[in-house]
């Protein structure tokens, strides 16, 4: 295995983030999600008190604030079951979210409880396993519910299910997940009986097969991200009671590995995958003190810089979405107290010029785009000319090559949203709004 060298890009101290107001209560573990212009922010909990009636906490925990990116104004919207350690992820204007249940029945821990940004509307799922759901992601048209040692497969288009076991078992819990390229990795997690595991199950959704790699390092709770082909297995617990500063980096087209190192043993901290850059934000160490720091891994020029976040913070997740990062709630030190605090990393995207230059040597038009997307290229003598179009959580959607300086993209296939187009050796990458 090699290991990475990042160069030091900017000091510590910067602050790049701003705040949109607050989620309507302090939680921890509150799941976040985005779709057609709305971050959603749903479930999670708050500290148990005293001075508030559980009834009155539980109907809290409920509330789900949805966040218009356009408008910049705030909705709230209520869950059918309050949901601990809430999971989300998107698919089309569909929010889907699960989690543990708050309170009994067990039953609630099948239901997954499915928005629509567009409508406003709710719809409920039933899960196949009643078990509480440890992952979830979305890959190719599927959702993925993983518990344990098994995993539930929704397909939307035609609301089936189908069932897979991984191979450790029959306990694995606080795996990590990821979803790229056609593949979803399963890594990690561990068990009371069987300690620590190091596998990676992969399921290739073309073939519906499993496959399996090896983590370097055993742990549970390691964070995954795709980008650019790579899949990062980021920290984790490495013997339950000590925490690891360890990212193992796979490359899915070289079957090769590679590592490198965060600046401190580290879990409970959020991720998120912007462009070509790897942002991990907070946690907590062993000391059990909280982090504010936000490193920055630009996987393009190696270089590594710090940013800050408002208040140190764990138990919080994060989203890129629309050329931003939202990082939600968390918990302010090892018992709490916890925040309601919303920061937002970059600046928003408004895609309110038809012509948009990458450099002085290409424009693309039209932007928004709804079919062809016309490209212009000037001073440049290298034909044919790749391109990448990549959505801005860093998963490769579309690729090609320009054999003349003015050419069209056909981009019918292309789902509605907001994408990042890069083009070789052109510096810089381009923003593009597919209608």
């Amino acid at each position: 295995m090699r290991i990475l060298i990042f160069i030091l890009f900017a000091p510590l101290g910067l602050i790049a983030q701003s705040e949109i107001d607050s989620i309507s209560f302090p939680k921890v573990e509150v799941a976040v999600a985005a779709a057609e212009g709305k971050v959603v922010f749903a479930g999670g909990r708050q500290t148990f008190s005293n001075d508030i009636p559980f009834d009155t906490l539980l109907r809290q925990n409920r509330v789900v604030d949805i966040f218009d990116t356009q408008k910049g104004e705030w909705t709230q919207d209520t869950l059918q079951y309050a949901k601990d350690d809430a999971k989300a992820v998107a698919l089309g204007s569909d929010i889907y979210i699960a989690g543990d249940a708050s309170s009994p029945p067990n039953g609630e821990l099948r239901f997954v409880e499915v928005y629509n940004v567009n409508t406003g509307e709710w719809k409920a799922l039933t899960l196949p396993t009643l078990e509480e759901v440890d992952v979830i992601t979305e890959e190719n048209g599927w959702i993925f519910f993983a518990h344990g040692n098994k995993v539930d497969l929704f397909n939307p288009v035609d609301s089936t299910w189908e069932s897979f076991q991984l191979s450790e078992g029959p306990e694995r819990n606080d795996l990590g997940i990821a979803s790229c390229e056609g593949k979803v990795f399963f890594a990690g997690g561990g068990s009371p009986d069987q300690g620590l595991f190091n596998k990676i199950d992969v399921y290739d959704i073309a073939s519906g097969t499993l496959d399996s790699l090896s983590l370097g390092l055993a742990r549970t709770r390691v964070a995954c991200e795709c980008l650019n082909g790579k899949v990062y297995f980021i920290g984790g617990n490495f013997d339950f009671f000590s925490y690891t500063d360890l990212i193992e980096v796979y490359d899915i087209g070289e079957n090769t590995w590679d590592s490198l190192f965060m600046d401190e043993n580290k879990i409970g901290f959020a991720t998120a995958v912007l462009g070509t850059k790897l942002y991990v934000a907070g946690g907590i160490d062993e000391r059990e003190d909280p982090s504010s720091t936000i490193e920055v891994y630009d996987t393009e020029t190696g270089e590594k810089e710090f940013l800050q976040l408002s208040v140190a913070r764990s138990e919080f997740n994060g989203i890129a979405y629309e050329g931003r990062i939202f990082f939600a709630g968390g918990n302010l030190g090892g018992i709490g107290p916890y925040t309601h605090r919303v920061d937002v990393l970059g600046e928003p995207f408004e895609p309110t010029s038809t012509y948009r230059n990458l450099s002085e040597n290409l424009v693309y038009y039209p932007n928004p785009v709804s079919r062809s997307l016309k490209v212009e290229v000037y001073k440049h003598n290298e034909f044919p000319l790749s391109y990448e179009i990549f959505s801005l959580a860093g998963k490769k959607m579309y690729e090609g090559t320009l054999k003349t300086p003015f050419q069209e993209i056909h981009l019918e296939n292309l789902q509605k949203g907001i994408y990042l187009l890069k083009f070789e050796g052109i510096k810089g990458i381009g923003k593009l709004v597919k209608q």
